[in-house]
């Protein structure tokens, strides 16, 4: 068996990214500024993936007024804004990133759901429109598009829009799009009178999604226009009963954000065994978030417990497979186990799912020397040093 390269050790592979991963030169921050900048960036990170926005901001805020030229910054503190439904502030910190960062499709297209947030749909068009034209396959912004459209009465071209963003979603595609996509669907259908593909649409939203409430009263809705008013009284029922169960889902909530939060902390703090803890409590109350299993397998990791760790990042895995930080810390175990032929595909998916992601190259530039891809790696390494160069690498130990 190939001996296991240090350079795949976890202490090893953080002490790395701290050093390597901290803000350009240019910045001009101390080491001791890029170092709590980074800190910051990913106390950030993981407070917005578990929803804890009120940290997360705390921490962008600090973040930011160290370095007030990153754009990424500014990004993630416009949407932490837009979460909290502070739709001005989030406006300038997102237009403040396309000045640092003026081809960022991303923070273009948060621009674009914050104008619309503001009911500007004029200006939340033209933001939308800018992305589709750049970025022709992505679904998300003929879907604002047309829900735009929709909402200013103009159904036809409604209509073209999203069939257009429907046709670009794929089985990758999250499933809370997919329904967001076909129950908007159903009801530009319903507006043109189409009664017999807006009963389909919302049929295969049910197929999709059982458990979403809308689904029901607006087929019950149609079932009625089309004169069947049993079948729409029954859908009615089942939508009362949705309801009622929302309530107690808004409980799971509030315990499942109460656990994240003490698990961030415990993380942030270097106390795993606590972290376990609390993200397995969590994961009780909603085993399908991925981000609560990426955060356990962390933990675990942390705690030497690495067949656990990869159990975890696998659970990410099934539950969103394009789940990036799951493949690269799944790439990254199997290679300190010297499975390099699995951690290689592990981390191919990682670049695959992600391609700015700089230590999924990175790891898969060690991992193919290893094996003796001498030219596999060489590749990965030039990638790795013009994403560095560019800017345009992500990290998900540090920010770029």
């Amino acid at each position: 068996m190939r001996m296991v390269s240090f350079r795949y050790c976890p202490a090893v592979v953080l002490l790395l990214a701290a050093l390597v991963m901290v803000p350009q030169p240019a910045s001009g921050l101390t080491h001791e500024e890029a170092e709590r900048f980074r800190q910051l960036f990913n106390r950030g990170r993981r407070s917005f993936d578990l929803e804890l926005f009120d940290v997360a901001e705390e921490a962008f805020l600090e973040a930011a007024r160290l370095d007030p030229r990153s754009a990424r910054i500014q990004l993630y503190l416009g949407r932490t804004y837009q979460n909290r439904h502070r739709y001005k502030q989030a406006e300038k910190a997102l237009r403040r990133g396309l000045e640092l960062a003026p081809d960022d499709l991303k923070t273009r297209f948060y621009l674009g759901e914050v104008l619309r947030e503001q009911i500007r749909f004029d200006e939340a068009l033209v933001e939308f429109r800018k992305v589709a034209a750049a970025d022709p396959k992505w679904s998300e912004p003929p879907y604002y598009i047309g829900t735009l459209l929709y909402q200013r009465g103009e159904y036809e071209q409604a209509l073209e829009a999203l069939s257009r963003s429907m046709a670009l979603v794929s089985s990758e595609t999250s499933l809370a799009f997919r329904w967001a996509v076909t129950y908007q669907l159903a009801l530009t259908y319903q507006r043109l009178d189409n009664l017999a593909e807006a009963e389909r649409h919302l049929r295969n939203l049910i197929d999709l999604a059982p458990e979403y409430a809308r689904g029901y009263y607006s087929l019950a809705d149609v079932l009625e226009r089309a004169g069947d008013p049993a079948g729409a009284e029954q859908f009615r029922a089942r939508f009362d009963a949705l309801q009622r169960q929302d309530l107690e889902n808004r409980e799971k909530s509030a315990l499942l954000s109460q656990y994240g939060r003490q698990g961030l902390v415990h993380l942030d703090r270097n106390e795993p065994a606590e972290a376990i803890v609390n993200f397995e409590t969590a994961i009780e109350i909603d085993p399908r978030r991925p981000d609560l299993h990426v955060f356990l397998g962390l933990a675990l990791s942390r705690m030497g417990r690495l067949a656990a760790a990869i159990e975890s990042f696998k659970r990410a895995v099934e539950l969103e497979p394009q789940q990036a930080m799951a493949l690269t810390e799944l790439g990254r175990l199997h290679a300190m186990k010297g499975d390099l032929q699995e951690a290689r595909g592990y981390l191919e998916r990682a670049v695959s799912a992600q391609p700015t992601l700089l230590e999924a190259h990175e790891f898969l530039s060690y991992v193919n020397k290893d094996l003796g891809n001498l030219e596999a790696a060489r590749h990965e390494t030039r990638i790795l040093e013009e994403l560095r160069k560019s800017g345009k690498g992500e990290s998900i130990y540090d920010p770029r």
